[in-house]
């Protein structure tokens, strides 16, 4: 099982004055030669830019004096920021196109009933409350024939982007852009205060892209663990600290020199992974994968991430022993898991008091998830969730009227399955259990049909039941208006 993760640290003032000093001299210098060349992807396409990369880094060493690998870090970064955009324009193109279909069927359907009510209209033949409700649906064909036209010129916009492989983007956000002509309505007392903000918005990373050759596994950036045996016997604090060593570029220090600093990465876990790799490497161990660094301004603070490559060699895979599935909902996660035949052996509701992509939420969440993958561990069997994916819902919601609505549309944009998906994956991955994704398609109405009654169990308990019976390989027939659904 191999996964990159990402491991994160502040750097104390303390301890490393002078880096944080130079990282954010050197944080917008990094940010100015990366939009120039973000720019000439745009503008000539990521294929000729492909073809001329190393005629593209000889260029940046000259013209801004760095060496080569800050050079390649840049050129890395700027390939794969377009690389994620061209995706992001994909991915709302189908989100529009999806839009436009349902906008169609709801015009379609209003004009029938516009058509049923306006013989009686022209008549002068329908009641009261006919003519209202002729001159609502009248009003509403209007709003929604608007809002069909801006879909099809937004349609028509991505489109063009996409073949011409040329993206509209501003760095530092549209939003507090567009600012700087409305200061005092967004909080701003003058334009040089605005300025200030939006340089600090949009210049707040630099990458230092890693190598396997190099030392440390990176010649601009070196991570190198500080022995225990030197720590004083009470420094507690001190385990898990690290040295750090970070070569200048020319163009802010006029002379190449070396600042040093150090951090301390407090997750146990990942920071003995990432000090038995840079050991191995330090003594010239061969396949350890590169590690690259980012440096994040977080308004005074900076930060260090770390991408650690984690592979798991032990793994639980066998489904013979049952499986435990796990039901997301909003508010709590069910869980129910099955034996080697099958049937049912045990029932579990996790409550979530937190709700939204607050770190909150996200605290509570992966305390959760780690607990029932230690009981997965301890039970010996894998773990099955539904592969959940609400694109097409999403992208058909509405401005609701009525409660009910307006409850449903805020379940469902606050249902945070997307960091529940990642927290599953990345705890499965650390403890070498197996994750099983299965369809989502009608587990309620199976569990309602088959085994809810029998068994006196919830909608959810049955859906958790179903879930993992789909893991194991069972399948369970489910009858949808007169269809008979095999799954």
């Amino acid at each position: 099982m191999k996964q990159t993760f990402t491991i994160e640290t502040r750097l104390s003032t303390r301890t490393s004055t002078n880096l944080i000093q130079y990282f954010h001299k050197l944080v917008s210098y990094y940010q100015k030669i990366f939009r120039t060349e973000f720019q000439k992807i745009n503008k000539y396409g990521i294929d000729l830019f492909k073809k001329n990369e190393l005629k593209e880094n000889t260029y940046l060493q000259h013209e801004y004096k760095i060496s080569k690998r800050m050079a390649s870090s840049i050129l890395n970064e700027a390939k794969g920021r377009f690389q994620a955009l061209s995706e992001l324009k994909n991915t709302e193109l189908k989100q529009l196109e999806i839009r436009l279909s349902s906008l169609k069927q709801k015009i379609l359907k209003l004009k029938a009933e516009i058509n049923a009510l306006k013989p009686k209209v022209a008549l002068n033949q329908a009641t009261t409350k006919e003519l209202n409700k002729y001159r609502r649906k009248k009003k509403l064909l209007y709003e929604k024939q608007k809002k069909l036209n801006i879909c099809q010129q937004k349609i028509k916009n991505l489109r063009q982007q996409i073949e011409k492989q040329r993206f509209s983007i501003c760095f530092g956000s549209k939003k507090l852009f567009k600012a700087q002509y409305h200061l005092q309505e967004n909080g701003f007392t003058c334009h040089a205060q605005w300025r200030a903000n939006f340089i600090k918005k949009r210049d707040k990373t630099a990458y230092f892209l890693g190598a396997k050759c190099e030392t440390a596994c990176n010649q601009m950036f070196k991570l190198s663990p500080v022995d225990y045996n030197t720590l004083l016997f009470n420094s507690k604090t001190d385990i898990g600290r690290y040295n750090l060593k970070v070569r200048t570029i020319d163009q802010i220090f006029q002379t190449n020199k070396i600042i040093k600093g150090s951090c301390l990465f407090k997750y146990k876990f990942f920071e003995t992974y990432l000090r038995k790799n840079l050991i191995l490497k330090i003594e010239n161990a061969i396949n350890i994968e590169p590690l690259s660094y980012r440096v994040v301004l977080r308004g005074k603070k900076t930060y260090i991430q770390v991408n650690l490559p984690f592979e798991k060699s032990e793994c639980v895979v066998n489904t013979q022993n049952g499986v435990v599935g796990l039901d997301f909902n909003d508010g709590f996660i069910q869980l129910g898991e099955t034996n080697k035949h099958g049937n049912l052996v045990h029932l579990q509701k996790i409550s979530l008091k937190f709700h939204g992509c607050g770190n909150s939420a996200k605290s509570e969440i992966r305390e959760k998830i780690a607990k029932i993958v230690s009981y997965c561990k301890e039970q010996n069997k894998p773990l099955a969730i539904e592969n959940l994916d609400f694109l097409i819902t999403k992208s058909k919601t509405e401005k609701a009227k009525s409660q009910k609505g307006i409850q449903y549309n805020k379940m469902l944009h606050t249902l945070d399955y997307s960091r529940y998906k990642e927290t599953v994956a990345n705890a499965c991955c650390r403890n070498g259990i197996r994750l099983i994704y299965v369809n989502t398609a009608y587990t309620s109405l199976t569990a309602k049909q088959k085994y809810c009654q029998q068994r006196k169990l919830g909608i959810h308990q049955g859906a958790s039941y179903v879930i993992a019976r789909r893991a194991q390989g069972f399948k369970d027939k489910c009858k949808t208006k007169d269809q008979i659904i095999e799954l």
